[in-house]
């Protein structure tokens, strides 16, 4: 389930993801505070943890990114990640 919504996420916010990891943004632009808290279930989750999620997605579409350039692609895919 949460790999599915991830996935719709990145679908729709994949124009904005990308323009956030080249310009400067916050981590609401990529994912919803509500939607990390959501997945975390029983836990709390602690403030510097959406600093250290915002990297790893930022890395994540630079990598998807990357990939889909060297494939002679311009569309970033699931297959990416």
């Amino acid at each position: 389930m949460l790999k599915q919504n991830l996935r719709y996420k990145a679908h729709t916010y994949k124009k904005e993801a990308i323009q956030s990891f080249y310009g400067e943004s916050t981590m609401a632009d990529v994912l919803k505070k509500s939607g990390v808290r959501d997945a975390a279930e029983d836990v709390n989750v602690g403030s510097d943890f959406y600093e250290a999620l915002d990297e790893k997605v930022k890395e994540l579409i630079k990598r998807a990114v990357e990939r889909a350039e060297e494939n002679g692609r311009k569309t970033v895919k699931s297959r990416d990640v």
